[in-house]
């Protein structure tokens, strides 16, 4: 808040959140001048994105009613409620598709994974990956990005018939850096 409210007109109840997990909240604690502290219960721990609101029947010290918009009318329940967003993650990412598949009539030296969601930069990179094929290990030369959550896999051109075993990870990191 930019001015301390009035403590008689601001409590939990002027703050809703919505996800996907119901909270509750505990009365604000002033820890700082205009800085108030709210306890969830339960904290949240599903993952999603959380929408905050705040106002706007909350009157400042100056008695005035809160006035998000600025347009000096406070209290008008659109406009004067401020609105904010958070996200929970705790999932790491995980392959959800990856190309060539099956069988090839030409020599592969690269295949395209794609994660369920975007990768931390720099997370994943040659030493992330072992291949081993009907000849035994093959060196990953890259790993480059095409897109936030797809990387192309960069090999020596491979003929040779028969079945090749990716392993990625364990330390590929999402931008939470979940693992």
């Amino acid at each position: 808040l930019s001015s301390p409210p009035d403590l008689a007109t601001f409590s939990s109840a002027d703050v809703t959140i919505t996800g996907p997990q119901a909270i509750a909240l505990q009365e604000p604690v002033l820890v700082g001048r205009s800085t108030f502290r709210f306890t969830m219960s339960p904290a949240p721990a599903t993952d999603g994105v959380y929408n905050v609101s705040l106002g706007p029947n909350i009157t400042g010290r100056s008695g005035y009613l809160f006035d998000q918009d600025r347009d000096a009318t406070g209290g008008e329940v659109i406009d004067d409620v401020f609105r904010g967003t958070f996200t929970i993650d705790n999932t790491g990412p995980r392959i959800t598709a990856a190309t060539p598949t099956g069988v090839q009539t030409g020599a592969v030296d690269h295949v395209d994974v794609t994660f369920s969601e975007p990768i931390r930069a720099g997370s994943f990179t040659p030493a992330d990956v072992s291949v081993t094929g009907p000849g035994g290990p093959v060196q990953v030369l890259s790993v480059s990005q095409l897109a936030a959550d797809r990387f192309r896999i960069g090999f020596a051109p491979q003929a040779i018939n028969g079945s090749y075993t990716f392993v990625i990870g364990p330390n590929v990191a999402d931008a939470a850096g979940n693992l």
